[in-house]
């Protein structure tokens, strides 16, 4: 699980997030969130809550990388 640091910005691939401690991380608000998750990010939603992987994080971002390029 995320740990409870103030790292701002920083996404460990290992880690998962919670959806607010992920935005914050971030820096996104839910606008961003919405067109990041239409544009493929994934996410886990369990017993009412939305988690995000670190990995699948830094895989969407990879996917931009490679749509830009």
């Amino acid at each position: 699980m995320a740990q409870t640091s103030n790292d701002f910005g920083v996404i460990r691939p290992e880690e998962i997030y919670r959806k607010d401690e992920f935005f914050r991380r971030v820096g996104i608000k839910q606008a961003g969130y919405r067109t990041a998750r239409r544009n493929g990010l994934k996410v886990i939603a369990a017993q009412g809550r939305v988690f995000v992987r670190g990995s699948d994080w830094i895989a969407y971002l990879d996917s931009l990388n490679s749509v830009d390029a």
